[in-house]
């Protein structure tokens, strides 16, 4: 959960104080969520969101709200949630994304690809570059046939067989 101290001075706040808190860029898509569950289109309400904290500072929220109260006419007398801080887990994976972004760049200015292999599976992984590198359709499923064929001739053999000798360990 996240520390009431952190968003909000006080224990009590409408809907109106809790939305001035969202994000301006985040507003329209909670706001949307919240019209459906009132509207009646939805039970449940999950979000991912930046709220700004009491100092002023935005930390990324994942709210999820269930409708556990309508009245006799099916309008929303009470709903309930959870939010948890999941700011860390936001830059994480923004951070990764941007690790991602420079090993596809550094493998195409160094005309550099890589693979993985999964034994149990026989499946390969390969970044784009490595399909570009040897002329696969990434959406295509990969296999070592596929590779192999791809493989100058004179040098298949010596591939096969350091392929099987990985492949062992």
């Amino acid at each position: 959960g996240i520390p009431f101290w952190k968003i909000k001075d006080n224990l009590t706040e409408s809907m109106d104080t809790w939305m001035d808190r969202i994000h301006p860029e985040d507003k329209i898509s909670v706001q949307e969520g919240m019209d459906k569950i009132i509207n009646g289109e939805l039970d449940v309400f999950e979000n991912k969101h930046r709220e700004r904290c009491v100092d002023g500072e935005y930390i990324w929220i994942y709210s999820r709200g269930t409708v556990i109260e309508r009245d006799e006419n099916g309008v929303v007398t009470r709903i309930a949630g959870a939010s948890s801080d999941i700011t860390e887990q936001v830059v994480m994976e923004n951070n990764l994304k941007k690790s991602e972004s420079n090993l596809l760049k550094a493998q195409q200015l160094a005309k550099l690809g890589s693979w993985e292999y999964e034994a149990g599976t026989y499946s390969f992984k390969c970044s784009k570059e490595f399909c570009n590198i040897f002329d696969i359709d990434e959406q295509k499923e990969i296999s070592i046939s596929l590779l192999i064929a791809r493989v100058y001739e004179k040098d298949r053999q010596r591939c096969i067989d350091e392929f099987k000798a990985v492949s062992q360990t």
